[in-house]
């Protein structure tokens, strides 16, 4: 079963996740245009998050396994086929099945972990081990990119997507729904909370957004090397599966109210000050604290949306939000580098996680039940 939901969410994360690499094979195989190229980038992208989102509203109902072995089919096609065709408009329609495809194994792995007694634990180590597979990936790609740009790329995608499908037998064969422990205090509205809890959301995963779309160009205005840049981010995988994993351990032995608040306000510290680094010491070190945050807050961000809705549902939505709002992060990073500088971004990067955190709060003290009595680890 966890190796299955590694396989799922590996398989959900590759495309968003190898972007740069997905956006420079098909510029250098087929000679396209930066901006053809990254269209094709972002239609896979925008079709994962539309297909949660429509995957959270009930409009695809399959049991796990079902849902995640379509997937798997349905991306490694895609991904088969567009080593196949240089045809623009085919490309387009292929990269959207692709994404739909890697939407269904995500989904399919976030309904299942939404069913286990902790979520944020189970999602803390299936991360931690997907970004380290993630990161061997990135590793690997740019010494084989030569040998056939973007048709190397793609069946390398293809082959351990369809090699996959083996693993992903173990998911479930039917929804398992845990005993719903969470409740919206008397006086509140369920849809409110809801509301307040994806508005948190978006403000955090949209303030790091805006810093991590130009990490590369913060690195290096410091002065440092591209290499340098590409090593320190190389390292930086390895300090968010670290941070996933931390998650994983710690759980809920402190509650949820600690780790989910507090954890954004110290990820905005790091996202604060990585656009304020002068060299390379002190942005190594605010990329790391940066990176370990975020990927410790994240499942949590996760288990609280599971927590609310044991039917996964909900968690589905927010990986949809999360794939937005990273999206909007950029956009609204390039607006401010472009009028400004690199440096202002550290206001969004600082004001987005601790707004984050006060909708959390709120989102914490209108939650009742078992689960709820732990929310501030002493109660």
């Amino acid at each position: 079963m966890f190796c299955s939901l590694v396989a799922g969410i590996f398989y959900g994360e590759l495309g968003s996740m190898m972007m740069p690499f997905q956006i420079g094979a098909l510029i250098d195989g087929l000679e396209l245009g930066e901006a053809a190229a990254g269209l094709l980038g972002s239609a896979e992208t925008i079709a994962i998050g539309c297909c949660m989102l429509a995957v959270s509203l009930g409009a695809v109902r399959m049991a796990p396994r079902k849902m995640a072995i379509c997937g798997a089919v349905i991306a490694g096609a895609g991904q088969l086929l567009t080593v196949l065709t240089d045809i623009f408009a085919l490309l387009f329609i292929l990269r959207v099945a692709v994404g739909l495809g890697s939407a269904f194994c995500l989904s399919a792995a976030i309904i299942t972990i939404s069913s286990f007694k902790h979520p944020e634990s189970m999602t803390g180590y299936v991360y931690a081990y997907v970004i380290l597979l993630l990161a061997l990936l990135m590793y690997s790609v740019p010494w084989l990119l030569p040998y056939g740009h973007h048709r190397v790329l793609f069946s390398l995608f293809a082959l351990l997507t369809i090699l996959g499908i083996l693993l992903l037998l173990k998911l479930p064969t039917r929804q398992m729904y845990h005993q719903q422990t969470f409740h919206v205090k008397g006086g509140n509205n369920l849809y409110r909370l809801i509301a307040l809890f994806f508005v948190g959301e978006f403000l955090l995963l949209a303030g790091v957004g805006t810093v991590w779309a130009f990490i590369e160009r913060i690195g290096l205005a410091t002065g440092i090397t591209p290499h340098d840049v590409g090593l320190y981010m190389s390292l930086g995988m390895l300090v968010s599966m670290l941070g996933s994993f931390a998650a994983g351990i710690v759980g809920v032995k402190f509650g949820r109210f600690l780790p989910l608040v507090g954890g954004a306000v110290i990820t905005a510290a790091g996202s604060g000050l990585v656009p304020g680094s002068t060299d390379g010491a002190s942005y190594l070190t605010m990329l790391f604290l940066f990176l370990f945050m975020l990927s410790f807050v994240l499942p949590y961000v996760i288990g609280t949306a599971a927590m609310i809705d044991r039917s996964g549902r909900l968690a589905t939505a927010a990986l949809a939000v999360q794939v937005f709002s990273y999206g909007t992060g950029g956009a609204i990073g390039g607006l401010v580098v472009e009028h400004f500088s690199l440096g202002a971004l550290s206001f969004i990067g600082f004001s987005g996680p601790v707004l984050a955190a006060c909708f959390f709060f709120i989102v914490c003290r209108m939650l009742s039940g078992p689960d709820a009595k732990h929310q501030y680890g002493h109660n």
